[in-house]
């Protein structure tokens, strides 16, 4: 049986498929001049060095998310959720100097969510702070049995269009990650690791 569509549909259908085939990335991570400083007042002879291990995934190699009906948010590089984490923390250790791929103590990580949501629609308006990344991991240091695990909601503006929301999402990626690791950087589990014995 042939199906014939009529010039609107045809059209309709035809953006709905473009929409649902654009992609947008997220960008390169940028370290944080405040995460950094915050590492460095840390930096002290009674701290000890980390190096950062394995870092694993409840989606191994996810390396994009889904963003409304625009299309996947991607990670730049082929990068994966995990890896992009795991490089940005080894990045800003290594700026504040606690880093070293000798040191005896080893943080591992195993990424147990990533999220996002563009924003929620109350009234015909976007409820401010309904938009969020969401970034939660499970920390070991190698050598020790405790685990902590960190969680970190980064909120921002919702925008109302597709487009618009879901470029603004990936643009804010960057300092959803700083932020995330700020967290970590003042957790007790990963202060206490960095007590040299």
């Amino acid at each position: 049986m042939k199906i014939t569509l009529s010039p609107t549909a045809f059209l309709l259908f035809s953006l709905v498929a473009a929409v649902g085939c654009t992609s947008v990335n997220i960008q390169r991570y940028d370290m944080s001049g405040d995460n950094i400083a915050e590492l460095r007042r840390l930096h002290q002879p009674s701290l000890t060095q980390l190096r950062v291990g394995k870092f694993t995934s409840y989606k191994p190699e996810n390396k994009s998310v889904r963003c409304r009906m625009y299309g996947p948010i991607q990670m730049p590089a082929g990068q994966s959720f995990e890896s992009y984490i795991q490089s940005a923390l080894i990045s800003e250790l290594k700026d504040a100097g606690l880093y070293s791929e000798s040191a005896q103590t080893e943080l591992n990580g195993h990424l147990e969510m990533v999220d996002l949501n563009t924003g929620e629609i109350s009234g015909g308006s976007m409820v401010p702070g309904s938009a969020w990344w969401l970034i939660k991991v499970k920390f070991t240091m190698a050598g020790d049995d405790d685990s902590f695990t960190v969680e970190d909601r980064y909120r921002f503006l919702p925008a109302f269009g597709a487009n618009e929301a879901c470029l603004q999402a990936a643009q804010l990626f960057v300092p959803a990650v700083q932020d995330f690791l700020r967290q970590l950087f003042n957790h007790s589990g990963f202060r206490k690791g960095i007590q040299a014995n």
